[in-house]
């Protein structure tokens, strides 16, 4: 299933720099549209789709900073493929360049070592752009990435002493996964006959609960909506399914995709300082394997957006 189009980022250990802190939630951003989210969220819960897809694009544009579906590249309302089959990078400033330039070209080589791009090609350009090319930026603390082409909002946060995947060319692959098209895989609407999410092992879940009076539902509610999750800048955002967005999810769910999250990534830690809770695991509650390359699935799914 291709569970690519929106923003992307790692949790847990990336936060990747969320602890996820692959998607770690931006949290500016999501206060700066706090009133647009309450009301996303209340919209949601209502059952009101009709105003959910008309916002999709809007919702998108801000929130999807980090999520494999995949864009659908004939929805031309949305979010798009690349012009030209080319994903066009700067970097932000000279220290981004020294910190991030070998990183990036790694991890598109991990890409290539999985099958055989048809089409896609990445192409640096020394001046930005920020109309036509993805602006990737060196910021201590996060990993976050726009999904797909979006002119004048396309960008790349990365913090290679992250964690996340434990190897930071991985992690680069996997942002790049997110500026190629793709979403997170364990936000399939499908994901629930594969993985179990334990959101109660999230590393803000005591937070949030106490946020909301300790009510269990309401968290539990949460656990299970994407808007909502948004809202209240949970990260159970980068696991609840996305549904409603008009994202391509043929296929099936991919295990090994690179754009799955390993079992601790945005999990709490034993007593603040063992190893961290699972937060997703098989359906029998058993660790999944760890993602340590790009599957080649991912690439024919690649290949289906860049024809």
């Amino acid at each position: 299933m291709l569970f690519s189009r929106y923003l992307g980022g790692l949790a847990g250990g990336l936060l990747l720099a969320s602890s996820v802190t692959a998607a770690p939630a931006d949290s500016k951003g999501v206060s700066q549209d706090e009133d647009f989210f309450r009301r996303r969220a209340i919209e949601a819960r209502a059952g009101d789709n009709k105003k959910v897809s008309q916002d999709e694009d809007f919702f998108v544009r801000r929130e999807l900073t980090n999520r494999a579906l995949t864009i659908d590249p004939n929805n031309k309302n949305g979010r798009q493929p690349w012009p030209d089959n080319t994903l066009t990078y700067c970097f932000a400033n000279d220290d981004s360049k020294d910190k991030l330039a070998e990183l990036v070209k790694e991890g598109f080589e991990e890409w290539k070592k999985a099958g055989d791009i048809h089409h896609l090609k990445i192409k640096k350009e020394d001046h930005c752009d920020t109309k036509k090319h993805l602006v990737i930026t060196y910021v201590k603390g996060q990993m976050r990435t726009t999904v797909g082409f979006l002119s004048g909002d396309t960008t790349m946060k990365f913090d290679p002493d992250l964690k996340g995947y434990g190897d930071k060319k991985i992690n680069m692959a996997h942002e790049l996964g997110h500026a190629f098209g793709f979403f997170h895989e364990q936000q399939r609407p499908d994901a629930k006959n594969h993985v179990k999410f334990e959101c109660e092992n999230l590393k803000d879940y005591e937070d949030i609960l106490k946020a909301n009076n300790g009510n269990k539902e309401t968290v539990k509610r949460l656990c299970e909506n994407h808007f909502e999750a948004t809202t209240e800048g949970f990260s159970a955002r980068d696991f609840a399914p996305l549904t409603d967005m008009g994202l391509d999810e043929s296929g099936d769910f991919n295990m090994d995709s690179i754009m799955r999250y390993n079992s601790e990534m945005g999990g709490k830690r034993a007593l603040k300082i063992g190893p961290r809770k699972s937060v997703l695991t098989d359906l029998n509650g058993k660790d999944l394997k760890d993602i340590k390359k790009v599957d080649g699935k991912d690439v024919d799914r690649l290949n289906r957006i860049y024809h």
